[in-house]
């Protein structure tokens, strides 16, 4: 298999160097035992494996991960942005989250298209997230569709969506 043709590469804006940089890393935090690799949440890689497991998109997206956890917004939006814009659905959840909670301002209509994109895709994190851009962001709350949004990610086993329920209905 190999690396991917730069076709790919081209297309996603992700050089072979970026690649070989996050394989690298995620290789390393593997052999040294650490499987979220301290740099941040770069996953898991069997050493074995190496160059010929890489998927470009998710490459892309470990990216926005080191960025992020090195404290570089803007790069990370960057990377996360073109894993998104590529279909990677985790991305595209960190998008609204980063988008509605880090960024000053805040850019509430962003982070609702990500999180709406992933929450279709079936990603809890970002029906979760959608729960609180509705009940906690928007000027004025849509409880109704935060309940909603919160009641489709505890039915999925999000850990936080049923704590949420519960405080919606004890401010009602």
């Amino acid at each position: 298999a190999g690396l991917p043709d730069s076709t790919i590469v081209t297309s996603l804006g992700v050089s072979i160097e970026d690649i070989d940089r996050v394989v690298w890393t995620r290789g390393n935090a593997h052999v040294a035992g650490n499987s979220d690799g301290e740099i941040g949440d770069v996953g898991d890689i069997d050493a074995e494996e190496g160059v010929d497991e890489v998927d470009p998109v998710d490459s892309t997206y470990q990216l926005g991960h080191v960025f992020y956890n090195l404290g570089d917004l803007p790069d990370a939006l960057v990377w996360y942005e073109k894993a998104a814009t590529a279909g990677h659905v985790e991305a595209m959840a960190m998008l609204g989250a980063l988008f509605a909670a880090v960024c000053d301002p805040p850019n509430i209509q962003a982070a609702q298209a990500w999180d709406d994109k992933a929450a279709s895709a079936g990603n809890t994190m970002a029906m979760f997230n959608l729960g609180v851009l509705f009940g906690d962001l928007m000027n004025p709350p849509d409880l109704a569709a935060a309940r909603r949004w919160f009641e489709k990610a505890a039915a999925r086993g999000h850990p936080g969506a049923d704590a949420a329920l519960s405080r919606l209905e004890a401010e009602a």
